[in-house]
């Protein structure tokens, strides 16, 4: 019984070394995940049940380029979408070929990522910071910084109805080279920037 409901009964207080974790074999047990065939690396501090879990100083690795050190509280799984949590982010780095390369199960989402064509060329992105709230509803408060500048962000992000998502809150740039995205080269310079944003991307 406890292997059936193990999200809710299986209490855990460990200190993992760096393993490997694989999506397929995940799957086997909850079919949430099912499709996702990604491969990370995971290590850290967890402790609590899986329906109420604590990470305490968490590096998870995937492929070359992209690392997360976090520690975070989790509250709700296995309803990943009514799930929510609290993270501190003390380093996220990624590149757009590791983002694009996710392939994710239709059901969460019915087509590939795929960032638009302006950020081909934006490099590594590295974001420090916190993330609150729901996986389709969350804010995230912190600094990003890309090979254009650097951006300080208190945006809530919600994912519509219509399956948009919808951005509301402060952006500050520091340095801020928007010579690639815009296509206004000769115009545009480094420039410090404090902008109000409320609108959404599909």
């Amino acid at each position: 019984n406890d292997f059936l409901d193990y999200y809710n009964k299986l209490n855990s207080n460990t200190q993992l070394q760096k393993s490997k974790l694989s999506f397929t074999d995940i799957a086997y047990l909850d079919n949430a995940v099912k499709g996702l065939h990604e491969t990370i690396f995971i290590e850290g501090g967890f402790k609590g049940k899986l329906s109420d879990l604590r990470a305490k100083n968490a590096e998870i690795t995937y492929k070359e380029n992209t690392k997360l050190r976090a520690s975070f509280s989790l509250v709700g799984l296995p309803d990943l979408k009514k799930s929510f949590i609290y993270a501190d982010i003390y380093e996220f780095t990624t590149i757009k070929e590791d983002i694009e390369s996710i392939k994710l199960p239709k059901r969460w989402m019915n087509k590939p990522i795929a960032l638009p064509e302006s950020l081909g060329n934006i490099g590594h992105l590295e974001y420090t910071g916190n993330l609150t709230g729901f996986l389709n509803d969350y804010v995230a408060y912190g600094v990003l910084q890309t090979d254009y500048g650097i951006l300080s962000t208190d945006l809530g992000i919600k994912k519509n109805s219509a399956q948009d998502y919808e951005f509301r809150g402060d952006i500050h740039t520091e340095k801020f080279n928007p010579q690639d995205i815009v296509g206004l080269n000769s115009l545009i310079k480094e420039t410090n920037l404090s902008l109000k944003i409320n609108g959404h991307y599909n």
